[in-house]
């Protein structure tokens, strides 16, 4: 399928929160904790990265990304210079990292862009009746907290 960017808001100046609407599904499903798999052609090369969705599933076939632009990173400075109306392909959700027990309190560690799958997690499950969910979000510098 296609994933369209239809926004985006920069975070720092080396991370960007995208947000994608996927193409000839109605209600795009994917757990708290999965992935989504990016495929593109550049310079004559297919290339394929996984990112963790940063957002809720529910919310219709829109989903959101949080990714670091890596310097010569070629898939990274592809996305990064995508403009809105672009596409991608990409694949079906995948990936088990996902909250098994949410009833259960959790402890989440994460640092930098390592927090979408956490995001997604809070985003779905955090409510006034959850259990406790602590995160721990880890930066070397001020200008690296996200969200």
């Amino acid at each position: 399928m296609k994933a369209t960017l239809i926004d985006f808001k920069q975070l720092t100046p080396d991370v960007r929160h995208f947000i994608f609407e996927a193409s000839g599904v109605e209600n795009f499903r994917f757990l708290p904790g999965q992935f989504a798999s990016l495929t593109q052609t550049i310079e004559g090369r297919e290339i394929t990265r996984a990112y963790s969705f940063a957002s809720a599933p529910g919310e219709g076939n829109r989903f959101e990304l949080c990714l670091n632009h890596v310097p010569d990173g070629q898939f990274s400075e592809w996305l990064f210079e995508l403009e809105l109306g672009g596409a991608v392909e990409m694949r079906l959700p995948m990936g088990t990292f996902t909250l098994h027990h949410p009833e259960r309190e959790a402890v989440f560690v994460a640092t930098g862009t390592g927090i979408a799958p956490f995001r997604s997690m809070l985003k779905a499950h955090l409510n006034e009746s959850s259990p406790v969910f602590t995160l721990i979000f880890g930066t070397r510098y001020e200008q690296g907290l996200l969200y």
